[in-house]
């Protein structure tokens, strides 16, 4: 749930023609990775599991707002079938984007350029199925928090 959500509005304005992927994910994996990441500046609010449902109930409403109004502008790619059937999501979001599918796209972990987001390691290697339902062994723990945002 990183913060570019807020600027969509934004981005219409200044480029009209302009498409968004909204990636979406198991919410209690979402969050509880959140939690567990340590993040430079400006999100204090990841290291409170109370934070992370405020966040996240004003990320579902924002995001919500913007599916009103650009819809069409909007493709939701939903992460735990981007790993189970990587070609056929891909191949989705590309014609969503008027962009042509090429075999690379699949092996995007073989480019060499520049990458600089907290989930390098990750973009370095092929898709891998280790995070999907990696909240089920915290939910003995967290049985009150994954009720809470899986109820938002």
């Amino acid at each position: 749930m990183a913060k570019n959500f807020m600027w969509i509005g934004l981005i219409k304005k200044i480029f009209p023609s302009s498409k968004f992927i909204h990636c979406v994910r198991n919410r209690s994996d979402n969050c509880l990775s959140i939690y567990k990441t340590l993040f430079d500046g400006g999100m204090n609010w990841s290291y409170s599991l109370d934070n992370i449902l405020k966040y996240f109930k004003n990320y579902k409403f924002v995001m919500q707002k913007w599916n009103d109004y650009y819809s069409t502008d909007i493709f939701e790619l939903n992460y735990e079938s981007l790993i189970k059937n990587p070609e056929d999501v891909v191949k989705k979001m590309l014609k969503f984007c008027d962009l042509e599918y090429e075999d690379e796209c699949l092996h995007f972990y073989n480019n060499k350029r520049q990458i600089k987001t907290m989930s390098i390691s990750q973009a370095r290697k092929p898709i891998y199925n280790d995070s999907v339902g990696s909240g089920e062994k915290y939910k003995t723990h967290l049985t009150e928090f994954f009720k809470k945002i899986n109820s938002i």
